[in-house]
């Protein structure tokens, strides 16, 4: 079974030695955009608002 990306992470460049870009998950076609590695890695975490996880762990 063939599974879908969860997201797509885009960097555009750097400012200040910091990465930059988006975050697009596909299946909602959402994109958050990141200024930094702490952003960026906020932006891939679940939502402290939304209890179901949105990966799953390696080897699963």
């Amino acid at each position: 079974m063939a599974k879908e990306p969860i997201c797509e992470i885009t960097l555009t460049g750097t400012a200040g030695g910091e990465w930059q870009g988006w975050v697009c998950f596909p299946a909602t076609g959402e994109r958050r955009f990141f200024a930094s590695l702490p952003e960026m890695i906020r932006a891939v975490g679940p939502d402290p608002q939304d209890p179901a996880p949105r990966w799953e762990p390696a080897g699963a």
